[in-house]
């Protein structure tokens, strides 16, 4: 693995890890008391280690006290608590035992809890996994069988996406890596069937800034499609452009994944017809809280270059992509989530100027972020494609495998690294967004 640099990763600088502990078990939920049952996740409080709790592999089974009160509006699970266990009907959650007494956690991509709301900026309703800063990829994958499960993920040869690729490559999933170079994403590929025993890992062409490989790459996907992983991304010192006079960091890390996304709806749909679900991760960035969408001048015909503001305004559409995207297709089983991996040295900064990387190390220096491994900043990534508490959870934004908590659009970036702005969370904003990105990518 590379050694980090001194230089930021998928953020421009902003995010800040938080210290969790790591593990394949999958969801300890919270407890809730009669009074909180529309709680975003069915909480059950587990107690006893030795409680015997018996699940198939594609649901979940809870230990839990006898004194939890659990809300019982959830579905379907297969429970077999032991004497001390008294559990309200109804959990979806696949097997975990919070004691770590001897639980092995088999589901991929199974129903969860299903009442979240989109929007709340309440700390204690945030949804919360077992994951956290330190969890690794391989952490988040242990135990899942996601044979069957068919993934895209784009930018997948090197740094976040090739780590993303090979976890689920290793837990069995059918990996397409959507890359640039053909060429050196057969050579990923091959490397990933060759580490983990599973042959079904291959490269398709995807350069998203040019939207005819777009069309051309959904016009040929067949069957059905269950996680589209929009991992790549660009971070340029000075202003590009595609032919359309689009400003080439929000073409490519917000536009392109956007028409990716709206030709593989009818194959996302029959991944969630096929499934119960399906999923959308857009990785995003802590560099949002630099800028909101600049409906005025979104390609800086107007105003003067900044990078910083110009990759900040296209990873807040990243996370405002979320929010509508589940909005207007949860009805047909499709959610999205936006991931902050945080601080990771990759290809990402590899144009950086000096300047820039200064900038980095000043943040560093104050504590704004820590830096990850790659395998630790692919965790995020892979908790939002494969836990169940966000299996029909959408619109969210995670941090170090959670769920962060929404500030006001001047909240201080250096107090509120782990969280998320308002801005990139607004319904109204999104659905704006959601119409002018249409409005652009037809124009093609």
């Amino acid at each position: 693995m590379p050694q980090p640099s001194r230089i930021h990763a998928a953020l421009a600088a902003t995010s800040t890890p938080a210290d969790v502990g790591a593990g394949p078990n999958r969801t300890a939920v919270n407890a809730a008391s009669a009074a909180t049952a529309d709680l975003i996740h069915t909480a059950v409080k587990t107690t006893s280690a030795t409680a015997d709790v018996a699940t198939d592999p594609t649901h979940t089974a809870v230990n839990a006290a006898a004194t939890t009160d659990v809300a019982a509006d959830v579905i379907h699970a297969t429970v077999k608590a032991s004497v001390a266990a008294d559990v309200v009907a109804g959990l979806i959650h696949r097997a975990s035992n919070a004691t770590g007494a001897a639980a092995d956690v088999g589901a991929g991509l199974n129903p969860a809890v299903v009442n979240a709301t989109a929007n709340t900026d309440v700390a204690t309703d945030l949804i919360r996994t077992a994951f956290n800063a330190t969890s690794t990829a391989a952490d988040v994958v242990a135990g899942l069988d996601l044979t069957g499960i068919r993934a895209v993920v784009t930018g997948a040869t090197s740094g976040l996406g090739r780590e993303t690729a090979r976890a689920l490559a290793s837990a069995g999933a059918d990996v397409t890596l959507a890359v640039r170079n053909p060429s050196a994403g057969k050579n990923v590929a091959d490397a990933i069937a060759a580490s983990t025993g599973n042959h079904a890992v291959r490269a398709a062409h995807l350069e998203l800034a040019d939207l005819a490989t777009v069309a051309h790459f959904t016009a040929s996907w067949d069957g059905p499609l269950h996680l589209l992983i929009n991992n790549a991304g660009v971070m340029r010192p000075t202003l590009g452009r595609t032919p359309l006079g689009w400003e080439l960091q929000f073409a490519t890390n917000h536009l392109g994944h956007f028409a990716l996304a709206l030709g593989l709806h009818d194959a996302l749909t029959a991944g969630a017809n096929d499934r119960g679900a399906a999923r959308i991760v857009a990785v995003t960035s802590g560099a949002h809280m630099y800028s909101s969408v600049v409906f005025d001048d979104i390609h800086f015909t107007q105003r003067a270059y900044d990078p910083q503001l110009a990759y900040g305004q296209s990873k807040t559409a990243n996370s405002l992509f979320a929010v509508e995207a589940t909005r207007r297709w949860a009805a047909d089983g499709i959610v999205a989530n936006a991931v902050n991996p945080g601080g990771v040295s990759t290809g990402l900064q590899r144009d950086f100027t000096q300047d820039m990387k200064d900038h980095l190390d000043r943040l560093e220096a104050a504590g704004v972020f820590a830096y990850k491994t790659i395998e630790q900043g692919a965790a995020t990534t892979l908790v939002a494609a494969t836990a169940p508490e966000f299996a029909h959870n959408g619109g969210h934004y995670l941090d170090d495998g959670n769920e962060a908590e929404t500030v006001p659009d001047d909240a201080d970036l250096a107090d509120n690294s782990h969280a998320v702005k308002r801005w990139a969370r607004d319904e109204a904003t999104a659905r704006r967004l959601w119409e002018v990105s249409l409005d652009l990518v037809r124009q093609h």
